[in-house]
């Protein structure tokens, strides 16, 4: 098919078919750009096409080479082959090339057809199953890879790759201006690590829901720790801000826009990092799928649901409901009595009754109800002060409140947040184990990457919630009060806590380190004295030298009948014999070439006559007067900056004499020729198959299996079913 010349036809092509474009050197590259975009990604009257082979000769290999290096970079295709041949022409031989394209939405879209296929025997499953958008995906990471290459920089991104190939998680690496109190606390960091850890910067993980664009990415830092509460980041180390919300996200929003928010909501919070925890300590790894939290796992219950609720502390309600501080000891929220009116009127109600509370940043808590106060205004609720802050909500801020349907607790990992926990649990004499549950069990409700306050030994202690099962949110309230059901409690070290092991491996890598400054720093004290002496040899021979030109052959301070000591600087005498008029560089000659003055190769002399005293200029000439005479030779000390000057210009002289040469060499060689076809830096096709094996495995996850059968089940070319399906409790149960 030649684009250039083809006419528009209601024909669609097969969809793996495979096309020819011839490329001539009578238009513009951009032309030929836009033509292969066109063939490779398809337009609403043709199927893309799933290989396009560009065909050039002479003049018009550039184009070529431009158009297929231009749909690479947009995310459309890729570089499988390149073959080189030469067409013999009277007496000329004329180069051409062919360029192998693959298409990538073509892949996606065959690929898309081939999973319809498969689930088409579940009926209307179908509808809620997700489909990877696979086309932007490579559009969002390559736009962020050739802007690391030579575009316009990305909110200062250093660095982006793909999680084991897989484009469903990338690693960023973000720096910050020089004057924000971030990246001073990063670059200290990066100094006194040792092994620089973070080399600067923050390590971000960038993580993708199945049916991404449609719902908004998560970011999460990795390394190093943030002060908590000084930054829109949890203790578990996920970011939240607008953008990255359901009700602030946009389809069409660009990872390079949501790349600059985070480091814009970073910067103005002033937050730095966390100088108390180790170094090499981060964030715990992201173990759960972004789908866990989704509003859509809970369902609705008692048919509750209010946006736009104001929340309150018990302190701010204090004024028209008297004191309820009983309500900070809890974990639940109270509501207006005409709530549960309204819920009674349409139905019974369903006990217990649970609730989700949603922050404008999509922060989630999971809480019982403390009770149906008569006196909270209509559009109010009241939460602890703790739960607030938790969530960074302020006083009279809005969230949105809907009642749900949670399963029972059956495992709750958690992390305490500082490593004074565990002095206080063993203060107490019981296990750590006894110790959580039992405080755990006085909440109505847990969720993931949420805190909650333990109390141990009359002291209260944040914790992190890791992980729940057998869902992200869990209620530990029963509707039965006599019956009694028990759960497993894990826990994950507290980021500060160190073994005797570590602190001896930090402080012997301390210890090292400063062995190991100590060593550059007196190399380059060496280095320096070295350069000094050198620079200092220099000027004396030249100084020495002078002074032999101006005194002459014949007045070499051995013949003539006029008698001069010259007393030195350390002490010592040398005479010296002159003529009549002799000039007076002759005295200082003979103080250079002394003993003294070789071994100390001094800057220069000043000669000073004792009897009668005077100084003696170069100009001056040597008379009877000063026969047995005694002069003093006075060293001169010359200016640092003199000195400076003398060792740049010993540095220029080894230059000229070494690298000069070596150089001047290079520069008559010819240069090599550069690379006729551009490079494929990274398997594309081994990324697709990678990101579609994490695609499955993710949604297995979602389903109910663990993290290692997902992934088994996903490289066997296994389906997941919906996680609401029939098929997916079947699966479930199955696993278990």
């Amino acid at each position: 098919v030649n684009v250039a010349t083809r006419t528009e036809r209601k024909v669609r092509p097969p969809a793996w078919a495979v096309s020819e474009l011839k490329v001539g050197a009578y238009r513009p590259q951009s032309f030929y750009a836009r033509a292969a975009a066109e063939l490779l990604q398809g337009t609403e009257d043709r199927e893309p096409v799933c290989e396009l082979r560009l065909l050039a000769r002479g003049a018009a290999i550039p184009a070529a080479v431009h158009a297929a290096a231009q749909a690479e970079a947009c995310g459309v295709g890729e570089i499988c082959r390149v073959r080189t041949d030469a067409q013999l022409e009277g007496e000329r031989r004329t180069p051409q090339v062919t360029i192998h394209v693959r298409s990538l939405e073509a892949l996606a879209r065959s690929r898309q057809k081939k999973w319809d296929r498969m689930i088409s025997g579940m009926g209307r499953e179908t509808e809620s199953m997700p489909k990877l958008n696979l086309l932007r995906l490579m559009k969002e990471f390559r736009r962020i890879e050739q802007r690391l290459k030579g575009g316009p920089p990305v909110a200062g991104v250093l660095k982006c790759e793909p999680v084991e190939d897989s484009l469903l998680e990338w690693d960023v690496a973000m720096a910050f201006p020089e004057a924000s109190p971030l990246q001073h606390s990063l670059s200290d960091l990066a100094e006194s690590a040792g092994e620089a850890p973070t080399e600067g910067c923050l390590l971000l993980r960038a993580r993708f829901p199945l049916d991404f664009p449609g719902n908004p990415p998560e970011v999460w830092v990795r390394r190093p720790r943030l002060v908590h509460r000084t930054a829109p980041v949890t203790f578990g180390g996920r970011l939240c801000n607008q953008l990255l919300s359901s009700a602030g996200w946009e389809p069409s929003t660009s990872m390079c826009t949501v790349l600059e928010d985070v480091q814009r909501s970073l910067m103005e919070s002033g937050t730095e990092v966390d100088s108390t925890i180790p170094a090499l300590r981060s964030y715990l790894p992201v173990m759960a799928p972004l789908e866990r939290l989704r509003t859509s796992n809970f369902p609705v219950a008692n048919s509750f649901h209010r946006e736009g609720i104001r929340v309150m502390s018990p302190e701010t309600a204090r004024p028209f409901l008297g004191d309820i501080e009983r309500l900070e000891l809890t974990d639940k929220i109270a509501l207006p009595l005409e709530y549960l009116e309204e819920i009674c009127g349409r139905r019974a109600l369903e006990s217990p009754a649970m609730f989700e509370v949603k922050s404008r940043l999509g922060r989630k808590r999971h809480c019982a109800v403390f009770d149906w106060v008569d006196g909270v205004p209509t559009g109010h609720a009241i939460l602890p002060r703790w739960v607030l802050e938790d969530l960074a909500v302020e006083d009279y801020e809005q969230v949105q409140v809907r009642g749900v349907r949670l399963e029972l607790a059956s495992y709750v990992k958690v992390q305490p947040h500082s490593a004074e926990f565990y002095s206080a649990a063993s203060s107490t004499g019981r296990e750590i184990g006894e110790l959580l549950t039992e405080n755990l069990s006085r909440f109505s409700g847990l969720t993931e990457d949420t805190c909650v306050p333990i109390e141990v030994a009359g002291q209260i202690f944040g914790m992190q919630i890791v992980q729940l099962r057998p869902q992200a949110a869990v209620r530990i309230v029963d509707s039965d009060v006599e019956a009694h059901f028990e759960f497993r409690v894990d826990f994950e070290p507290a980021p500060d806590l160190e073994d005797e092991a570590a602190v001896k491996s930090r402080q012997d890598r301390l210890l090292e380190e400063l062995r190991v400054q100590k060593e550059a720093q007196e190399s380059a004290r060496r280095e320096l004295a070295e350069r000094r002496e050198a620079a200092l040899a220099r000027h004396y021979a030249g100084a020495l030298a002078r002074a032999e030109a101006a005194a002459g052959v014949e007045h070499h301070g051995s013949e003539g009948p006029i008698q001069v000591e010259i007393k030195l600087p350390d002490g010592s005498q040398v005479q010296g014999r002159f003529a009549p008029g002799a000039p007076v560089a002759a005295l200082a000659a003979v103080a250079l070439r002394s003993a003294w003055g070789e071994a100390h190769r001094p800057w220069g002399v000043r000669l000073r006559e004792r009897h009668p005293p005077r100084a003696l200029q170069e100009g001056q000439a040597i008379g009877q007067e000063m026969h047995r005479s005694v002069v003093v030779a006075l060293e001169e000390v010359p200016e640092e900056s003199a000195v400076e000057a003398e060792m740049e210009a010993v540095a220029a002289v080894a230059f000229d004499t070494t690298l000069a040469p070596a150089l001047a060499a290079a520069a008559l060689e010819e240069p090599p020729p550069p690379p006729p076809m551009p490079v494929l830096e990274r398997n594309v096709s081994e990324l697709q198959r990678r990101t579609l094996e994490a695609f499955e495995a993710h949604a297995f996850e979602l389903a109910g299996l663990e993290p290692q059968e997902a992934m088994e089940r996903a490289r066997r070319g296994e389906v997941a079913p919906p996680p609401s399906s029939a098929s997916a409790a079947a699966l479930r149960r199955g696993s278990g």
